[in-house]
């Protein structure tokens, strides 16, 4: 999936607006029809999405900052090894 920058900017003011809105309530009964199979997928693919939106986030605050593409981009990738060794990854 190749996304313009205005269609991940709109995706992920979407994906706020419907993670934000979620009652706790409604999350404990989309948890409780999920099996094993299903908890061991979505949480893999949660992970990837954590990983991705924290090396964005880093990118994006550093280039606000000021900082070249170049710099910014290395400090994001730095940003993803620390995402992925707190999730347990022992590869960057």
């Amino acid at each position: 999936m190749n996304l313009t920058s205005h269609e991940l900017l709109e995706t992920v003011r979407k994906l706020d607006e419907d993670v934000t809105s979620v009652r706790s309530e409604e999350l404990e009964l989309l948890y409780a029809d999920l099996t094993v199979t299903q908890a061991s997928e979505l949480g893999k693919k949660l992970d990837n999405v954590i990983q991705q939106f924290a090396r964005i986030t880093d990118y994006l605050g550093r280039r606000n900052a000021g900082q070249k593409h170049k710099h910014a981009f290395r400090g994001g990738d730095k940003r993803l090894r620390h995402v992925r060794k707190a999730l347990g990854y022992t590869y960057p």
